[in-house]
């Protein structure tokens, strides 16, 4: 884990993913400056990264572990979406952004998913529908 600091204010990293598959991140050992940990039973919470165990079809579930974790929606946030938006439903891909457009005032957005031949198609598809619902947001 490397910890980046911004020359104006610190930066602040959080991670969300499924409870399952945060579990595993949380027996992962990382090496953390100095600084007080918070354990729950699912998430983690440090000076400046914090690991919040959500579901992204339940959007109030994952804006108050955010909000408890002291996001703020007024700084520059970057979304990384990671091999999650080809696994949900494009009326929850639709809700993931306006949501996000909603609530931050200062947003990128990245999506990487994991492509093979067999699944361009697909992939492509569920592309076209993220930038559509991307480009409904700013018109």
């Amino acid at each position: 884990m490397t910890w980046i600091k911004n020359p104006i204010r610190s930066s602040v990293f959080y991670f969300s993913d499924l409870k399952t598959f945060l579990l595993k991140s949380l027996n992962v050992t990382f090496t953390i400056p100095d600084e007080e940990i918070r354990f729950c039973s699912t998430d983690l919470h440090g000076k400046d990264y914090h690991l919040v165990a959500a579901n992204l079809k339940n959007l109030t579930e994952l804006d108050k572990k955010l909000t408890e974790s002291g996001v703020d929606k007024n700084m520059p946030t970057i979304f990384i979406a990671e091999c999650v938006l080809v696994y949900i439903e494009k009326s929850d891909t639709d809700n993931l952004m306006k949501w996000i457009t909603n609530k931050f005032k200062s947003v990128f957005f990245v999506n990487y998913e994991q492509v093979s031949c067999l699944t361009v198609e697909y992939v492509s598809l569920k592309l076209k529908q993220v930038l559509l619902a991307l480009y409904k947001m700013l018109v």
